[in-house]
């Protein structure tokens, strides 16, 4: 499979599109409504609640299986617009069911940028069972430099070398949010794009004396 998602520079995407119901015609006018009838006297016993479709069906999912898919990523929100490819998309989902004491377990695979390796796995949670991740996330040597139209809008500089490498631990169970990062950026250069240096504003130094301090002895920044 192939696809764009195409953020306009008005912030809406493109996919959105895809769910949202489109009226056709006018709306009926509504009917004129009686006089409102005196409330009726509580009842003691509720009404019985007939199951859901959830409830009286078995679905069970063996494995969904999606294959060298590609999908492209423009955001007309900066200037130049800030483009991104994931290809080589391999994701595979095992025994998706609806019984909610089991849980699925995933596994995707992808290229960002041509080079970069993203890895995902974990369990989730049955279909209409509570909420429940468990997912670990690898990104190897992302190329930061490609994030230089926001580096450019938000701070007024731009990135002239650097790699971020990331491991990402998200567990939700409960309702508890469980996360854990390790992120490493290697040899990072940074450079005014404009005069105006937004970073030194807010903060009272530039970017690259910030980014100077903080790096460790071989170089990296690892957080």
């Amino acid at each position: 499979p192939v696809s764009e998602v195409d953020r306009a520079a008005d912030g809406t995407i493109n996919v959105q599109k895809l769910f949202i119901p489109h009226q056709v015609g006018s709306p009926p006018a509504a009917p004129p409504q009686a006089p409102a009838a005196a409330p009726a006297a509580p009842s003691s016993a509720a009404p019985a609640r007939s199951p859901g479709l959830l409830e009286t069906m078995e679905l069970h999912f063996k494995e969904i299986v999606l294959e060298d898919g590609y999908v492209r990523f423009l955001d007309h929100t900066t200037q130049p617009p800030f483009s991104q490819d994931v290809s080589k998309l391999n994701i595979s989902v095992k025994d998706l069911s609806n019984k909610r004491s089991q849980r699925a377990s995933l596994l995707m695979q992808a290229l960002i940028g041509g080079d970069s390796a993203l890895n995902v796995r974990g369990e989730l949670s049955a279909i209409g069972a509570p909420t429940y991740v468990d997912l670990t996330a690898q990104l190897d040597k992302f190329t930061l430099a490609a994030a230089n139209p926001y580096m450019d809008q938000v701070l007024a500089w731009i990135i002239r070398r650097g790699d971020l490498t990331a491991k990402l631990e998200y567990k939700i169970d409960n309702d508890k949010l469980d996360a854990k990062n390790d992120i490493l950026v290697g040899n990072l250069r940074v450079a005014p794009s404009r005069p105006s240096d937004e970073v030194k504003k807010r903060i009272g130094l530039p970017l690259g004396l910030i980014v100077a301090l903080i790096k460790d002895g071989s170089g990296n920044i690892h957080v």
